[in-house]
C-alpha cells in the first residue's frame, strides 16, 4: 500500500491510496475464506466449498466487502502517517475493484490549520477586581443567619400566628367522603410560606393548640390531580404543637453556629467568598474577551466542515432563545440570517483561537491532571442542587469528560497568556445587594 497526499489548500488534503495487484488478490483470498466458513452449497460441507465455486456465487458481494477492507487499510495508514492530523470524517471518492487488478481510492480530509504563535504583550485586556465593604460584608451575615435559623417550641402563648411552625392532624373531606392524599398526622407547616393549597394557611392562623378548627379551601382548576382539581374541601384540624423561627444573633451566636471562633473570623471569611465569587465571574469575562483578541490576531483558514458544525449549532442556539423569548420562527431567522456574515466572521475567529490555544497549551506542556478535572466535575454537579447526581452520569461519557477537559485546558492556557498581556485592573465595589451575583458595580 501506498499513500500519496496531495495539498488542496492549507486546511484540506486529497490522499490517494494504491494497492497492487497482490494487496488486492490478498484481500480477495481473505473474504472468500471468510464467506466459505460461513455458507453451505449442494455438494459441499461446510467450510470446504472451492474458491472457484464462491467465486462464481458471491464476486459481487466479496468485491463489496474488499473495497471496504482496503478502505479501512487506508484509513489506518492515514492515521499512522506522521504529521498528518484528520479532523473529520474524511469524503471517499470509490471505483470499482476489479479480482487481479491493481486498485486505487481516494479520500479528502481536513486537516489542522498550521501558523507560528505570535507575542501576547499587544494585546490589552481590562479585569475587574472586586472588593467586598463592610456593608456588603453585614448583607450577606444577615442571609446567612436565616440559613442557620431554627424552630423552637413556643412557650409563652398557645394560639398560632404568620410566621409560625406548626405540628398538626388533619383529615381532608369532599362531599364528606375522605379522599387520597388528604390526611395527615403530625404534619409540618411554616404559615405563610404558600406551601399549602390557596386560602389554608391564612385560616390557620388565631386557632388554638388542642382545639378542632376546620379549613374551608377550593383546589385550584388546574390542580394536577384531576379528580379534586376545582372542588371544595373541609379539613378537620388539630394544632398540637407551635414553633417560631430562631435566627442566631449577629455575633458569637452566629460564629458558633457556622463553627468559627468569633465575628471577626466569620466576617473574613465571608468576605473572602463574597470576592471569591465575584472575582472568579470576572475571571471568566476576562478569559472570554481575551480568547476573542485571541482570534483577531489571525487570518488562516480554518477546517469547513468544523465552521459549519460550528455556525449551525450557534444559529440553532439563537433561533431557539429567540422562540422561547416569544419571537416567532420566521422572525427569529430571519434576524439570524441579518447577521449571517457578521456570525460566520465570528465563528471563524472563535475557532482560530481555539487552534492557537491547543498550540500554545501543547507547546507550553498545560495540562489538566485528572483530579482537577474530578473537582470540576464535583463542582458543577454542586450548582445544580437536586439534579447534580444526574449530571455526574452524564460525565461518565468519554467524550464529555474529554470536551470538559479541553475547555480547562483552554483557561490554563488562557491564564498563562493573561501573564504576557497587558491587562488593566479595574477596582470594583461589590453593590450591597447584589453581592450573590457578578453584577456591575461601582469604580473604587
Amino acid at each position: 500500500m501506498q499513500l500519496n497526499i496531495q495539498e488542496i489548500d492549507s486546511v484540506s488534503k486529497r490522499v490517494t491510496v494504491d494497492f497492487s495487484a497482490s494487496d488486492v488478490a490478498s484481500a480477495f483470498a481473505q473474504v472468500y475464506a471468510k464467506i466459505g466458513k460461513q455458507v453451505s452449497l449442494p455438494g459441499f460441507r461446510k467450510g470446504k466449498v472451492p474458491t472457484a465455486h464462491l467465486r462464481k456465487r458471491f464476486s459481487r458481494d466479496a468485491a463489496g466487502e474488499v473495497v471496504q477492507l482496503l478502505v479501512e487499510k487506508g484509513w489506518r495508514g492515514v492515521l499512522d502517517e506522521d504529521g498528518l492530523l484528520p479532523l473529520s470524517e474524511p469524503k471517499f471518492d470509490l471505483t470499482p475493484i476489479q479480482e487481479g487488478q491493481a486498485y486505487s481510492f481516494s479520500m479528502a480530509i481536513e486537516v489542522p490549520p498550521k501558523f507560528e504563535i505570535k507575542g501576547f504583550d499587544s494585546l490589552s485586556v481590562e479585569r475587574q477586581r472586586w472588593t467586598a465593604n463592610d456593608d456588603a460584608v453585614d448583607h450577606e451575615l444577615l442571609h446567612l443567619a436565616q440559613n442557620f435559623a431554627s424552630y423552637e417550641t413556643v412557650e409563652d402563648r398557645t394560639v398560632s400566628q404568620d410566621g409560625d411552625m406548626l405540628t398538626f392532624d388533619y383529615l381532608g373531606r369532599i362531599d364528606d367522603v375522605a379522599f387520597e392524599g388528604g390526611t395527615a398526622t403530625g404534619a409540618s407547616l411554616v404559615l405563610g410560606s404558600n406551601q399549602f393549597i390557596p386560602g389554608f394557611e391564612a385560616q390557620c392562623i388565631g386557632q388554638t393548640v388542642g382545639e378542632d378548627f376546620d379549613v374551608v379551601v377550593s383546589f385550584p382548576e388546574d390542580y394536577q390531580a384531576e379528580n379534586l382539581a376545582g372542588k371544595e374541601a373541609t379539613f378537620a384540624c388539630k394544632i398540637s404543637e407551635l414553633k417560631v423561627k430562631k435566627v442566631p444573633e449577629i455575633g458569637q451566636p452566629l460564629a458558633d453556629a457556622t463553627g468559627e471562633a468569633d465575628l471577626d473570623a466569620l466576617k473574613a471569611k465571608v468576605k473572602a467568598g463574597i470576592e471569591d465569587r465575584q472575582n472568579e465571574g470576572s475571571l471568566a469575562e476576562t478569559r472570554e474577551k481575551l480568547r476573542a483578541l485571541v482570534g483577531q490576531q489571525y487570518d488562516f483558514d480554518v477546517p469547513e466542515s468544523l465552521t459549519q458544525s460550528s455556525f449551525d449549532d450557534r444559529k440553532k442556539r439563537a433561533i431557539d432563545g429567540a422562540v422561547r423569548e416569544g419571537e416567532s420562527m420566521e422572525k427569529a431567522e430571519a434576524d439570524f440570517e441579518s447577521k449571517r456574515d457578521e456570525t460566520l466572521e465570528d465563528v471563524k475567529s472563535s475557532m482560530r483561537a481555539m487552534f492557537v490555544l491547543d498550540e500554545l497549551g501543547r507547546k507550553e506542556a498545560i495540562e489538566v491532571e485528572p483530579m482537577e478535572l474530578m473537582q470540576e466535575i464535583e463542582k458543577l454537579a454542586a450548582s445544580m442542587g437536586p439534579y447534580g447526581f444526574q449530571l455526574k452520569q452524564l460525565y461518565q461519557d468519554p467524550e464529555r469528560r474529554a470536551v470538559l477537559a479541553r475547555r480547562l485546558k483552554h483557561d490554563k492556557v488562557l491564564d498563562f497568556i493573561l501573564t504576557q498581556a497587558n491587562v488593566t485592573d479595574i477596582d470594583m465595589i461589590v453593590p450591597v445587594h447584589e453581592d450573590c451575583e457578578h453584577q456591575e458595580g461601582t469604580n473604587e
